[in-house]
């Protein structure tokens, strides 16, 4: 039986200014890239602002710290890019990647 990572992502409102990504379980060396996938797909539609919910992330690594840091990187520096509701341990690592000054860290 294949290997099958606890991670889903979904984005809704895409084509809106404020389209919303939904991120659900690991973000780590294998799902990340597929995160990366994801928000890259989203920023194509030239949003104004995107929120990435992680609410139900349950595992966050350095590579899922990278990917936020790259696509921050690829906006304008009036854009933002919002973290919603990051579990204490998620917000203990981005703040150590120091992403909670470029990124909006909600809730």
């Amino acid at each position: 039986m294949p290997f099958q990572p606890d991670y889903s992502a979904e984005a809704h409102g895409v084509g809106d200014e404020e389209p919303v990504v939904v991120v659900r379980g690991e973000v780590d060396l294998v799902t990340a890239p597929w995160l990366a996938t994801l928000l890259t797909e989203v920023l194509r539609h030239d949003p104004k602002r995107i929120v990435v919910d992680l609410t139900a992330v349950t595992f966050f690594n350095a590579r899922g710290a990278a990917v936020i840091a790259s696509v921050r990187r690829q906006l304008p520096a009036h854009f933002e890019l919002v973290l919603r509701r990051p579990n204490p341990l998620v917000r203990w690592l981005l703040q150590l990647a120091e992403l909670d000054g470029p990124c909006l860290i909600e809730g």
